[in-house]
């Protein structure tokens, strides 16, 4: 009984506790790395949707002054007198033939009359605007309540008159119910006209008066700052997802340091224990060895009595003698075995110190393995933030544009359509417009440097799109080769102002605008005559079939390649977490099996082959040596069944 003790497997509590911890270990880190790779992937789902955000944001922008600016035409194209209001005829507008004059419209790719382009146009700009109202309305659930607030905000004070007339308001509450009033009036509008057989529409009728108050007024004041709060948005949830992953990095690292503190010393326990278990052999008193070598000495001469050969020549039966040379080393005086006592210590303490050092390397790899995932998140995040922040910063500008281009136009047709008395932005009209000459040119130079700093994170197809399209010719890129009839057309429009390039085109767009608008002012009898005159001058008929066939392809092109570029930036990251994600969780099962299956077992059969070399020793002797008894005891549930019994 006293050997199936010794040799019973010993598994020291130190090493329970291991398998436990790294067990702990595991399942945090799993829980940790899961939860962040997650919300990083949420992350750029969000953004991704922010982006759709962003483009329907400008649609609402847009559709509101088309809304605004064809109603407006509508009122002129339908005057019933010249004397009072400024009136235009469709045939200002159509193309002629014979004097190659006027403009072929186009709607959805058919050629229309000039009056059923604008009526079209509005009930087109009127979906958009439902659509792009309702997809933001979805939008509150993935928005911050702050930014909320300016892109759906829950009421508006609305115009029922003219601000002209008094300003009688009213306030409309609900996210939907300003822009459903304006849909509403729109129609009434249009119903209202085509009743009258499209012949008159007065500008003092109700609904009209209401929808180019509003639509030009207080609902874009309300929604100016819709834009920048997507923007943000955006920079908000790029900046909270690096803190979040910083969060965890802190987290991880507090695990770390909780599972050292704890494995650490129990490794080196066990370490230790192993030393100590090797030394029970020094414990053994020299008085024992020689009575064992007495012992063996008799045994052999036994053997040798019934005919086995000889071992040893002895004179003394008494007492066992071994050779002169091997008597010296284990017969040795007290002072010799103190100083092999001595030096043995001082070679088991550089084993264990050379134990522990390869231990706090293999810590430290370990370490560095568990923390890579979170560092790699964390310093990606860094990058992705301010990746991130440029090319929203550029979805921004290119929609700004977009946004600043409709209104430009449609802010000159009002100024001459209303001799300067009509409202935008709740500003007078001719004052407003020096403002927003200032706003453009601004908004010129912050255009390409805006761009210039976003070049390193666009693809190399973007970028080789956005340099020929803002720089050279325009009409190759927004309609396909095999189109060749409208790139001619598109090449000769306007002396060719698209082959220079958009920005140029753009820049020329807004010169004329400005000049139609200070000719117009600078004239010294503003009569209604000279308003008809100047609504059908040819600079603003071409700018606007400019900016309506050319410029909005080109800049919605711009904004479709600047988006696909981003897009694969973000599943690009995506990926790539994805990549790292799985090759981490690879690395820590690994490192779990490696450690519970491969470490710890091997330790525990190493302690318990160590302690079965005990059973080299006579039982007499483990049993009269207190050191090696309690040992025994206390590794075998045997043992003290026996001693307890």
């Amino acid at each position: 009984s006293l050997q199936r003790a010794i040799t019973e497997v010993y598994t020291p509590p130190a090493i329970i506790k291991l398998k436990a911890f790294a067990c702990f270990t595991l399942l945090a880190f799993l829980a940790l790395t899961v939860t962040g790779y997650i919300m990083a992937k949420a992350v750029y789902s969000k953004l991704e949707n922010n982006l759709e955000y962003m483009q329907r944001s400008t649609e609402r922008t847009t559709s509101l002054a088309n809304i605004a600016g064809f109603t407006r035409m509508l009122i002129s194209l339908t005057c019933h007198d010249p004397d009072a209001v400024p009136c235009i005829s469709q045939n200002d507008f159509n193309y002629n033939s014979a004097t190659k004059t006027g403009i072929q419209y186009l709607f959805k790719g058919e050629e229309v009359e000039y009056l059923n382009w604008v009526l079209n146009n509005i009930d087109e700009y009127a979906r958009i605007l439902k659509e792009s109202q309702t997809i933001l309305i979805w939008a509150r659930e993935d928005l911050h309540s702050d930014n909320n607030v300016l892109v759906n905000p829950s009421s508006m004070v609305l115009y029922q008159t003219p601000i002209s007339e008094g300003m009688d308001n009213y306030t409309v509450s609900g996210y939907s119910d300003p822009f459903d009033s304006i849909l509403a009036h729109t129609l009434t509008s249009k119903a209202a006209f085509i009743a009258l057989g499209n012949e008159w529409l007065d500008a003092g009728n109700a609904s009209v008066s209401f929808v180019i108050t509003n639509a030009f007024n207080n609902i874009p004041v309300y929604l100016e700052s819709s834009l920048d709060a997507l923007l943000t948005e955006a920079k908000n949830k790029a900046s909270s997802n690096q803190n979040t992953l910083l969060i965890f990095l802190l987290v991880a690292n507090l695990v770390l340091i909780l599972t050292i503190s704890i494995v650490m010393p129990s490794v080196v326990t066990i370490m230790k224990n192993k030393q100590d278990l090797l030394c029970l052999f020094l414990d053994v008193p020299l008085s024992k060895i020689k009575a064992q070598l007495t012992k063996c000495y008799k045994f052999c001469r036994d053997l040798r009595n019934k005919g086995v050969e000889e071992l040893y020549d002895s004179t003394n039966n008494s007492e066992f003698h071994r050779p002169d040379d091997e008597s010296d080393l284990l017969l040795e005086n007290n002072e010799t075995g103190e100083s092999n006592k001595r030096s043995k210590k001082k070679k088991n303490f550089k084993s264990y110190s050379s134990g522990l050092l390869m231990l706090v390397v293999e810590t430290i790899v370990v370490v560095g393995i568990l923390e890579s995932f979170f560092l790699y998140a964390v310093f990606r995040a860094l990058w992705f933030k301010k990746a991130n922040r440029h090319v929203t910063n550029a979805v921004v500008t290119i929609a700004n544009r977009v946004i600043s281009n409709e209104l430009y136009y449609w802010i000159a047709v009002e100024l001459i359509a209303t001799n300067g008395q009509g409202h935008v932005m709740n500003e007078q009209v001719e004052e407003y417009i020096d403002a927003y000459n200032k706003r453009v040119l601004a908004e010129q130079e912050r255009f390409l440097q805006v761009h210039s700093e976003n070049s390193p994170y666009n693809s190399d197809e973007y970028k080789s799109m956005f340099d020929s399209m803002i720089y050279s010719d325009v009409c190759s890129i927004i309609f396909s080769s095999s189109d060749t009839s409208n790139i001619e057309l598109c090449r000769s429009y306007m002396d060719g102002v698209l082959k220079k390039g958009l920005n140029s085109a753009n820049v020329a767009f807004w010169d004329a605008l400005k000049e139609i608008g200070n000719d117009f002012r600078s004239s010294a009898s503003r009569t209604v005559a000279l308003q008809s005159s100047m609504l059908v001058d040819s600079r603003l008929t071409k700018n606007h079939w400019l900016l309506y066939q050319y410029f909005s392809k080109a800049y919605n092109q711009l904004q479709s390649g600047l988006k696909e570029s981003i897009l694969d930036v973000f599943s690009f990251e995506a990926i790539l977490l994805t990549v790292v994600f799985a090759i981490y969780l690879v690395f820590l099962l690994v490192i779990y099996v490696g450690f519970t299956g491969i470490f710890l077992k091997s330790t525990k059969d190493s302690l318990w082959i160590t302690k079965s070399l005990l059973t080299i020793l006579p039982p007499e002797v483990i049993l009269n040596v207190p050191k090696i008894r309690k040992f025994v005891q206390a590794t075998s549930r045997s043992t003290i069944y026996r001693t307890n019994r």
